[in-house]
């Protein structure tokens, strides 16, 4: 969410990644600061093992990458 709304007020263009089961949030979000998602998919993100607790030397996640064009900056509402 709040890179999301940084992006918003600085930028034109933004992309971002997230879990893949996180586009009705990012649809609703973007909308209400006056943006629209112009592309999504699909994608595989490889997290290696960074930390003890990890078990896997590797975890594959399920993405969504969203390319979103804002068109006012936040601050402006």
């Amino acid at each position: 969410r709040e890179f999301l709304l940084a992006a918003a007020a600085f930028a034109d263009v933004s992309y971002s990644v997230h879990n893949a089961v996180s586009r009705e949030f990012v649809e609703s979000l973007v909308a209400d600061v006056e943006g629209e998602v112009t592309d999504a998919f699909r994608a595989d993100f490889a997290v290696e093992r960074q930390f003890d607790f990890h078990e896997a030397e590797r975890r594959e996640l399920e993405t969504e990458v969203f390319r979103v064009e804002w068109s006012r900056a936040v601050g402006d509402a």
